[in-house]
């Protein structure tokens, strides 16, 4: 037998998986849903790798049309990653763009757009960033 922890994640998102998989189909939201619960319901489909489980929901969930309403003003980093993991590619390039144009650190090493960047993005999306090489060479 096989055994998951999932201890760590969001329990309305992770019942939302569950509900789909148990074929309960009359407890499965078919509204958009609000952003916190897509970003976590996003961050479960990466990690249990299970996107074509939800396909189906996919247009009822997200709002429509979706390039035009989303990704362009601040705490909309989570959608990054919403759009990375639903396959998103317009919106996940223009909110791509946007992050690099105005990510900041606060010295440590740590990203900000304002707020914190989400703690889960997209693989490879966020290297490491340290300003000391860059002051070191100048001196």
């Amino acid at each position: 037998d096989m055994q998951i922890d999932c201890q760590e994640d969001n329990a309305e998102a992770l019942l939302v998986l569950l509900n789909i998989a148990h074929l309960k189909f009359s407890k499965i939201p078919t509204h958009v849903l609000d952003d916190n619960l897509l970003y976590n319901l996003a961050i479960l489909i990466d990690q249990y790798q299970c996107i074509d489980l939800v396909k189906t929901w996919k247009d009822d969930w997200l709002p429509q049309p979706i390039e035009n309403q989303r990704g362009t003003g601040r705490g909309t980093e989570g959608w990054v990653f919403i759009a990375w993991v639903f396959g998103l590619e317009k919106l996940f390039e223009k909110i791509a763009a946007r992050l690099v144009r105005t990510i900041r650190t606060d010295g440590k090493g740590k990203l900000y757009v304002g707020d914190p960047l989400p703690r889960v993005m997209p693989p490879g999306f966020v290297g490491t960033f340290s300003l000391t090489p860059l002051l070191s060479s100048n001196l």
